[in-house]
């Protein structure tokens, strides 16, 4: 059963909490925006900048419109309620990542460099897990492993595909 499942906490208490938890660590600043198919978590920390997004579901996708069983319509409050309940639980599960990653810094564990490096935005607006993932895939599926930073930025962006 996926983490926080039936919860009936609101993505706006999920987001005040995350906003508390982050100021509490030590965050200056904290934003959040949202569009029909992701929402998204920004704040800065010691003037770095990170951002995290959780995919929201789509209305339309037949979990929520059907019934599981039978494979039958659900009305359409039916499936907005069950849509919501996914909604709210992502939101739980974000609240529940931040958390753990400031526990791991607060605790030692990590630094906060390695606990949020993915989420860090770089000069172009993009995070390092966007700029690092295609390179990764390419080494992982070549053997091929770049020596330094600069040669992630020379592989061509078609052969990280």
């Amino acid at each position: 059963m996926p983490y926080a499942n039936k919860t009936q906490v609101s993505e706006d208490r999920s987001r005040a909490e995350i906003e508390r938890q982050l100021r509490r660590f030590g965050a200056d600043a904290f934003g959040y925006y949202s569009n029909g198919n992701e929402a998204k978590i920004a704040f800065e920390y010691r003037r770095i900048h990170c951002q995290m997004s959780v995919p929201l579901p789509d209305r339309n996708d037949p979990v929520f419109t059907h019934t599981p069983i039978s494979g039958k319509r659900r009305s359409q409050s039916q499936a907005m309620a069950d849509w919501e309940r996914e909604v709210r639980r992502r939101w739980r599960s974000l609240c529940l990542v931040v958390k753990a990653l400031l526990v791991g810094v607060q605790d030692g564990v990590l630094s906060f460099e390695q606990a949020f490096m993915p989420y860090i935005v770089m000069a172009d607006g993009a995070t390092i897990y966007q700029h690092a993932l295609p390179h990764i895939r390419h080494a992982l599926s070549t053997g091929q492993m770049p020596g330094t930073l600069k040669q992630l930025e020379a592989l061509p962006a078609e052969a990280a595909k």
